[in-house]
């Protein structure tokens, strides 16, 4: 993966950035550490740009359901 860039899915937590999935209930949470997957991309190479958009906590299939709009 190395100089792939990658976004990854709001419901995975990267240290120091706002980690939300989608709900205002955790609107102004900010992750102290990576989650797995992402601190694995990192080490892979992978250039992460940012995070994307989703359903509430992942729950759903249309991008419908998030507090911070449509995605």
């Amino acid at each position: 993966m190395d100089g792939v860039p990658i976004a990854v899915k709001d419901i995975f937590c990267m240290k120091g950035l706002r980690t939300t999935a989608g709900s205002k209930t955790l609107e102004h949470f900010v992750s102290p550490y990576d989650a797995t997957v992402v601190r694995r991309l990192r080490e892979s190479g992978a250039i992460l740009i940012g995070k994307t958009n989703m359903d509430e906590f992942a729950m759903g299939s249309t991008n419908a359901n998030s507090y911070f709009t449509r995605a």
